[in-house]
């Protein structure tokens, strides 16, 4: 099984539609993939839906009566299995944390991203992060995250199946991850990053 992992509102930005393909190709060359996601209230919802449907995926709604990990797994377990899980309720942090660490890709494939903070959380949970090449200094190639250049579907399913055919790179990807994710914790930002930064304004601004 491959478990992948793509929250984000609905919006052509996000690549939902990548991310849907990427999955399909990746059943028809029968890695037995999964999706579970959370998207938005937004119109362009719809188009998504309509591309599951015109690809012949199999979706099934999920309702979670307590926003925990292990109220999600009991409840996945319940449901027949299918292509793509349809997350209805917000996941808050205490459910995605595990989620982020025990999917095999998290696809944070943006197109574009001003802030670029899912990529950071996933690799503090010792998730793979699957970001887009909008800007995010932290991720580093095959080393703590993988950087999707394109928005072509086949460069996601060529890198999950590189991390699944290498379950050693793929662990140590994890670990290196965690280990990058912490220099970005607030308390190395504004020791390392803030202050610095102030004394300079202040020392510019003579004060």
């Amino acid at each position: 099984y491959m478990v992948l992992l793509k929250i984000g509102r609905f919006s052509p930005d996000k690549r939902w539609e990548m991310a849907i393909r990427a999955l399909k190709i990746l059943k028809d060359r029968g890695k037995r993939p999964c999706l579970i996601m959370k998207g938005g209230s937004e119109p362009y919802g719809g188009q998504v839906f309509r591309l599951i449907k015109e690809l012949g995926l199999s979706m099934a709604s999920v309702d979670l009566k307590e926003t925990s990990f292990k109220s999600l797994t009991k409840t996945l377990k319940a449901i027949k299995p299918t292509d793509i899980y349809n997350v209805q309720q917000m996941m808050p942090e205490e459910l995605l944390k595990p989620l982020y660490a025990e999917c095999d890709a998290v696809l944070a494939n943006s197109g574009h991203e001003p802030f670029g903070l899912v990529g950071l959380e996933v690799m503090a949970a010792r998730g793979i992060a699957f970001v887009g090449a909008t800007g995010e200094d932290y991720a580093i190639p095959f080393k703590n995250s993988i950087v999707l250049e394109t928005e072509d579907p086949y460069e996601i399913v060529s890198y999950i199946t590189y991390l699944h055919n290498y379950p050693k790179r793929n662990s140590e990807m994890r670990k290196r991850a965690r280990a990058a994710a912490s220099f970005y914790s607030w308390n190395n930002v504004i020791k390392y990053n803030l202050i610095p930064r102030l004394v300079f304004i202040r020392e510019q601004k003579g004060i």
